[in-house]
């Protein structure tokens, strides 16, 4: 199944309707998610899951993400 954007669908929408092998295909090297983990630590997640580094803080993930040139969402 093919997920495209339209004008009425937000982007959290289109990543929402998204397969996990399409979101991967998205690339390693441009998305991530954080994602609250165990202890109140934050995750930082590659695109096709693998934890790249925990946070004490959201704040410092997101910083991480950014410093990486990473586009990050956060889920929970």
């Amino acid at each position: 199944m093919k997920t495209e954007i339209t004008q009425e669908m937000s982007f959290k929408d289109f990543l929402r309707g998204m397969t996990p092998s399409a979101f991967r295909a998205l690339g390693l090297n441009q998305l991530a998610y954080i994602k609250n983990g165990n202890d109140n630590r934050f995750e930082l997640h590659a695109a096709d899951g693998k934890i790249m580094a925990i946070f004490s803080t959201l704040a410092h993930a997101q910083d991480a993400s950014q410093d990486h040139e990473l586009k990050s969402v956060t889920v929970h």
